[in-house]
C-alpha cells in the first residue's frame, strides 16, 4: 500500500476514492446532525442555521470541503518541498483522520476552520528565499481570524503565528501591527454587522466565554471512540518524534517548514482544552498529524508489510466505526 503513494498517481486516486466512500456512506445513507456544542462561532452558527434542518446535505458538504481541504493540504506540502511530487498520501491521511468517526462524519466547526488555517499555513512556510512577507504575516492573522468565526478556540493559532515569529526571526514591531491589523479585519466587519442588528453585547459575552471557559470532556467517549483516538495518539507520537529527529539532517527550507507545521500540531492540542466532544478531536490534530505521518512512511525501507498491515487495520477500524451504529 505505501509503495502505491510513491509511484502510481492513477493508483493513488483509486485509493483515495475507494477509502472515502466506505468512511462516508454510512453518513449519506443516513445522515449526522450538525453538532450545537458551547463553542459559538458566527460562521458555523449563520451554516448551522441554514444546514440543520438538512442533515444529507451538511453531510455532502462536509465531504466536499475534507477532500478539497485535503487536496490543497498535499498541493501546499509539495509547493514548499515538504512532498515528493508524485504522492497523495497527505491526501489521503487527511481524509482518513477527518472522517475517523461518525461524529465527524457532519459539517463541523473544525472542517470549516481548516480551509482558512490551511491558508495560514501557507503564509507562514517559506520558500527558497526563505523570507516572510508583510503580506503574507497580514493574510495569515487574516485567515486565523476567519478560522476563529468559524470555531472559536482556533484563535490559539494567534499564539503559534506569535511562536512561529521566533522562528522566522521577525522582530521588526511593523510585523505586530501588520498581524495585529490583519486579525481585526474580519473581526471587525462581523462586530459592525451585529452591533447594527443589536446583538454584538450577546455574542461578545459568549465568545468571552468560550475563549476563558476550559471545558474538555470524555463524557461522550464510547470504547470504540477511545480505540480510535488512542491508535492516532499512537501514530502520532511516533511520527512527532520521527519528523524532530530527522528534520536536521534536512535543508534550512524544510527544517523552518517543518518546524512550523510541528507548532501547528501545538495549537491544535491547546484547542483539544476547549473541546467537548471527544469523537471529533482528532479533526483538529488533522493537517499537522497527516503530514507527519506521510513525512514518516513516506521515508520507510524496511518492513514494509508490517507498516501496510497495521495501516490496513486502522482503516478498517475506522470504517467499522462508522458502519457499526447501524
Amino acid at each position: 500500500m505505501i509503495k502505491w503513494f510513491k509511484q502510481n498517481e492513477v493508483l493513488q486516486l483509486v485509493v483515495i476514492l475507494a477509502t472515502t466512500l466506505m468512511l462516508w456512506l454510512p453518513a449519506i445513507m443516513h445522515p449526522v446532525a450538525m453538532q450545537t456544542g458551547h463553542d459559538y462561532a458566527p460562521i458555523y452558527s449563520l451554516c448551522y442555521s441554514w444546514l440543520h434542518t438538512n442533515s444529507r446535505l451538511a453531510t455532502l458538504l462536509a465531504l466536499l470541503l475534507v477532500v478539497v481541504e485535503g487536496f490543497l493540504f498535499n498541493l501546499l506540502l509539495y509547493n514548499h518541498k515538504m512532498v515528493g511530487a508524485n504522492t497523495l498520501m497527505p491526501t489521503w491521511l487527511y481524509i482518513v483522520v477527518m472522517s475517523a468517526t461518525p461524529a465527524q462524519l457532519t459539517l463541523t466547526p473544525m472542517v470549516m476552520a481548516n480551509l482558512p488555517l490551511i491558508g495560514m499555513i501557507s503564509m507562514m512556510t517559506v520558500k527558497e528565499d526563505l523570507s516572510i512577507s508583510m503580506d503574507n504575516i497580514f493574510n495569515a492573522a487574516l485567515l486565523v481570524a476567519i478560522a476563529s468565526l468559524c470555531y472559536t478556540p482556533s484563535v490559539v493559532m494567534l499564539a503559534v503565528m506569535l511562536i512561529l515569529f521566533t522562528v522566522h526571526n521577525l522582530y521588526n514591531w511593523r510585523h505586530w501591527v501588520m498581524l495585529l491589523l490583519g486579525f481585526l479585519a474580519p473581526i471587525i466587519v462581523v462586530a459592525t454587522y451585529y452591533f447594527l442588528n443589536d446583538r454584538l453585547y450577546y455574542v461578545s459575552f459568549l465568545t468571552r466565554m468560550n475563549i476563558t471557559d476550559i471545558h474538555f470532556s470524555i463524557a461522550t467517549a464510547n470504547t470504540l471512540t477511545w480505540i480510535c483516538n488512542g491508535l492516532l495518539l499512537a501514530v502520532l507520537l511516533i511520527t512527532l518524534f520521527n519528523g524532530i529527529a530527522n528534520a536536521n539532517d534536512r535543508v534550512q527550507m524544510f527544517r523552518k517548514n517543518n518546524r512550523v507545521l510541528t507548532l501547528f500540531l501545538l495549537g491544535g492540542v491547546m484547542m483539544l482544552l476547549y473541546s467537548d466532544m471527544l469523537p471529533t478531536n482528532p479533526q483538529m490534530v488533522a493537517l499537522p498529524l497527516s503530514y507527519l505521518a506521510s513525512y514518516y512512511l513516506m521515508g520507510v525501507k524496511r518492513r514494509l508489510w508490517l507498516y501496510n498491515t497495521l495501516l490496513l487495520l486502522i482503516i478498517i477500524l475506522f470504517i467499522a466505526a462508522n458502519w457499526i451504529r447501524y
